[in-house]
């Protein structure tokens, strides 16, 4: 499959696909392929409803995740859910440890202006 797409901005938003597919009653001495073109109307869909004609257009078949797949997702979820906890535990403990720099930087220039 081959997918050309323009780059015009101004020009209509068509994808077009070009497809071929094999005969339908092979012979051992036929070689030839069917050559098949379709266009799809890109202009305001999602990406979702692009997919869904272009599926649609090629026969993409569904496939079900299998249950291994679905505890991997699962797992690399919740291992999403903590890096995520750990990146703003470790801002807090970033910001904390300014303030506390900060706080003495202060501190310090407050004792020396007060000796001075």
């Amino acid at each position: 499959m081959t997918v050309s797409r323009t780059s015009d901005q101004s020009g209509p938003a068509t994808m077009t696909v070009f497809t071929t597919r094999p005969p339908t009653n092979p012979t051992p001495d036929s070689q030839t392929t069917q050559e098949l073109a379709a266009s799809i109307d890109m202009k305001h869909l999602t990406e979702s409803q692009i997919f869904s004609q272009l599926s649609k257009l090629v026969g993409l078949e569904t496939i079900k995740t299998t249950p291994e797949e679905e505890a991997t997702l699962q797992r690399l979820k919740e291992e999403k859910a903590v890096r995520r906890a750990d990146a703003e535990r470790s801002v807090k403990q970033r910001d904390q440890r300014r303030r506390e720099a900060d706080m003495l930087r202060q501190a310090k220039g407050d004792m020396v202006a007060q000796t001075a």
